[in-house]
């Protein structure tokens, strides 16, 4: 099921001039969830009442960002619900629903969900990608991390010093 829904240009697409452009958006139906869509950047729409009835009438869902930055929202189909990505019910509904445990977001940004901006991918690809954006914590942006980048320069010029491992520990306010 594809949908065609015509957008003011202020609303998502931009401004021109101040003059109202019209851009096409294309839908498509979120597999195994009667009365959801997605559009191709990542805008989901539902048109279900209250009560879980199939509606006619489309309203824009408004996503939650999740502690990791990620749009998130909840999906429901009779006695069962789910608190998903928008990210992957953009891929379920242009790409096909897969098995892949990793949905990729290729230029970091977390919150990008546009089509092209997508892949699903290996955990492994998914962790190469993060750290190529700076997505993952290392060195002293670790949370867990005890000395700066700064501190080991020092430890290293004060054990080419002579100066024990212990002694150093003790100056810098860490064991050894």
């Amino acid at each position: 099921l594809v949908d065609i829904r015509l957008a003011a240009a202020g609303e998502r697409a931009g401004s021109h001039g101040g003059a109202a452009v019209l851009t096409e958006r294309e839908f498509r139906a979120i597999p195994d969830w009667p009365g959801y869509r997605v559009s191709a950047d990542g805008i989901v729409q539902s048109c279900r009442t209250n009560g879980g009835i199939v509606g006619i009438t489309w309203r824009d869902r408004k996503p939650t960002i999740d502690a990791d930055g990620y749009l998130r929202l909840r999906l429901h189909r009779r006695r069962h619900t789910i608190f998903i990505g928008v990210h992957r019910l953009v891929l379920w509904a242009f790409c096909g629903v897969q098995d892949s445990p990793d949905v990729r977001h290729l230029n970091g940004i977390t919150q990008d969900n546009r089509i092209d901006n997508l892949a699903y991918g290996t955990q492994q690809e998914n962790a190469f990608d993060k750290r190529k954006h700076g997505r993952i914590a290392v060195g002293e942006r670790n949370g867990r991390a005890k000395i700066t980048v700064g501190d080991v320069y020092q430890i290293r010029i004060l054990r080419k010093a002579g100066r024990t491992f212990q002694s150093i520990a003790n100056e810098i306010g860490i064991s050894k």
